[in-house]
């Protein structure tokens, strides 16, 4: 239990806690996840570079035995591409690595989400805590006007043992809470995959506030990695569209007893049976389902932003329905507490109005929460990092 608290006041504490920004970007560095889609992105770089180097040339040498002499012979050749497919290569290269750059950048955007929300649980189980301890503040308080009036004979036993009912059931809420913290706490840390246990501030990331969706359209790395698709596609496609792709030019030298030939020539594939033709079918084929795939995908996410958009607004009105009711709630409890203690009040009407202020608490702490959902949803679907 000693140590359970400990943890608990470390965790909240800003002498010791580290700000969540501080430690999201350092498990953006460290995550070995994300360096492994980075290493991605640079083995895509090395391979377009290998797709644009030219073959070897090669060298063939052959000795002769005539009559009365020898002889021999000497074939150099070079394998070169046709016009403009240099250019073709190029294109698909750099959609290639455009491809393993945005599926980075996706990683890296989903790995933010994923830890963005588990530390949003975790500060809402921080404050739920804190919320815990305030109503064992006032049930410790509750107890002793009960036991004071017992003392004074104008209460019974039964309503110092209700009294403490109240603050033990509370005391064993904590428990379960600091155990709910500890779990969320390790959830948080292993998803961000970094070493040691850093205690990280329990605040809240977004304020209460209400959010527009982005009049010039969405650029989530989601959508940005189905369009480079498409873009890749259309690059293969495009590489595949041409009967000859590379052409043979060769250099030859004979020596014989009685001549010296030399030789210079071409030598083509002749495109009886073309072997690209189905390959540009096919990539543009693929080109216009992954076109197709980013359209559904980008209708979908436009629908989900104005729905979390009009859930942004209604939450911020209940937020404010709830504070005027925690105001008056508290208005109520101090009035209750006051005649309790001149037995104007029951004890009953007290704790009602204790534990009603206490749920009221509860909802504005859970609408804090969604609202860092939201927003943390929002901002993967805009593509902005706040």
């Amino acid at each position: 239990m000693k140590s359970i608290t400990t943890f608990l006041l470390l965790a909240i504490s800003p002498l010791f806690a580290v700000d969540y920004r501080t430690f999201e970007a350092d498990a953006l560095q460290k995550a070995p996840a994300l360096q492994s889609a980075k290493l991605e992105s640079d083995a895509a770089r090395l391979e377009g570079a290998m797709a644009l180097r030219y073959d070897n040339p090669s060298l063939e040498m052959e000795a002769s035995r005539f009559d009365a002499d020898n002889g021999w012979r000497a074939t150099v050749s070079q394998s070169l591409r046709v016009f403009g497919l240099g250019d073709d290569l190029r294109l698909h290269a750099d959609s290639l690595e455009t491809v393993a750059r945005k599926g980075f950048e996706k990683s890296r955007a989903g790995f933010r989400a994923a830890l963005r929300s588990r530390f949003a649980a975790y500060v809402e189980a921080v404050r739920a805590g804190e919320l815990v301890k305030e109503e064992i503040d006032l049930a410790k308080r509750l107890e002793t006007i009960a036991e004071e009036r017992f003392k004074e004979g104008a209460g019974t036993r039964a309503k110092v043992i209700q009294a403490s009912l109240q603050r033990i059931a509370a005391e064993s809420r904590l428990v379960e809470q600091e155990r709910r913290i500890l779990e969320l706490y390790y959830d948080l840390l292993s998803a961000a995959q970094i070493p040691g246990e850093p205690q990280i501030d329990a605040v809240f990331l977004y304020p209460m506030r209400s959010a527009a969706v982005a009049a010039n359209g969405m650029n989530n790395a989601e959508l940005e990695l189905l369009k480079a698709r498409v873009g890749q596609l259309e690059a293969e496609a495009k590489m595949n569209d041409r009967s000859v792709k590379t052409y043979r030019l060769f250099a030859e030298y004979e020596e014989e007893p009685e001549q010296s030939i030399a030789r210079v020539g071409l030598g083509v594939d002749l495109p009886l049976f073309n072997r690209y033709e189905e390959k540009k079918r096919l990539a543009k084929v693929r080109a216009r389902q992954k076109a197709l795939e980013a359209e559904s995908l980008q209708r979908m996410q436009r629908t989900k932003l104005e729905a979390l958009e009009r859930r942004l607004h209604a939450l911020m009105r209940h937020h404010e329905a709830l504070k005027r009711q925690r105001r008056k709630q508290a208005e109520l409890l101090a009035l209750f507490t006051e005649g309790y203690e001149t037995a104007q009040t029951s004890l009953l009407d007290l704790i009602q109005a204790q534990n009603g202020l206490i749920e009221t608490k509860r909802k504005l702490l859970q609408i804090r929460y969604l609202n860092d959902l939201y927003h943390i949803q929002i901002d993967y679907l805009q593509g902005t990092d706040r």
